[in-house]
């Protein structure tokens, strides 16, 4: 399986990620909360991974003025009923936990949290996604999961084939990206998605450093160097 990966619905460029710590200039009007979502990530660059049902009806409050990137979080998400909770520095989940204060979190916890949103149908859909992108990015000794952090955004279309596929952002190699790209961009799944299951999707790669694991089979990248 991939380091990370969890279904969601951001469809924005991302920035560098920043530093923690990093003090940011913040002008996120009120809004729905998905646009200021997206708004939030092309900020910071911190990859924001939630169910699209979650934010519908959602209204943001306004983020104006200087505040790390966790404070500009915890006051747009306020009194929305939601909460983040972060996988790494770099990605948090959105969940449903009124009155609970945003907290640091294993990979897995975070992943099991957005999933166990999905009802059965939806989580077989999304492991055999991971389980296809997996084996396309293990193929590659270039592309193999590990050492980057990626956001792959995509839909499923009536074919069970991959459309619309999209980097968000950069692995931090351009060559990577493009093998990346090559690999994924008509992916075959072999079926379509649930009709119920929202698109786009979303799936995030953390490296082992960011607490993601790598689950490579030999045979998946024996002989092929990128």
């Amino acid at each position: 399986m991939l380091p990370f990966t969890l279904i969601a619905s951001s469809r924005v460029a991302l920035s560098e990620t920043v530093a923690p710590d990093t003090v940011l200039q913040f002008d996120i009007p009120r809004q729905s909360l998905a646009s200021a979502l997206d708004r939030y990530s092309a900020t910071t660059g911190i990859v924001g991974l939630y169910q699209g049902r979650l934010t519908i009806g959602r209204v943001s409050k306004t983020v104006a003025g200087r505040f790390t990137p966790a404070a500009a979080l915890a006051l747009l998400l306020h009194d929305s009923g939601l909460r983040a909770e972060y996988a790494a520095a770099d990605a948090f989940a959105i969940v449903a936990a009124p009155g609970v204060s945003p907290a640091m979190k294993p990979v897995n916890a975070v992943a099991r949290a957005g999933i166990i949103q999905q009802d059965a149908i939806q989580q077989g859909y999304s492991a055999l996604l991971q389980e296809k992108i997996s084996d396309a990015l293990c193929g590659s000794t270039l592309t193999r999961p590990g050492n980057y952090r990626v956001a792959l955004n995509f839909g499923v279309g009536p074919a069970g084939g991959v459309e619309h596929f999209n980097l968000l952002g950069s692995s931090g190699d351009d060559k990577r990206d493009d093998a990346i790209f090559n690999a994924l961009q008509s992916l075959a799944i072999g079926r379509p998605a649930p009709a119920h299951m929202p698109q786009p999707f979303t799936i995030v790669v953390l490296p082992t450093s960011s607490g993601g694991t790598v689950d490579c089979r030999p045979t998946r990248s024996a002989g092929r160097n990128g």
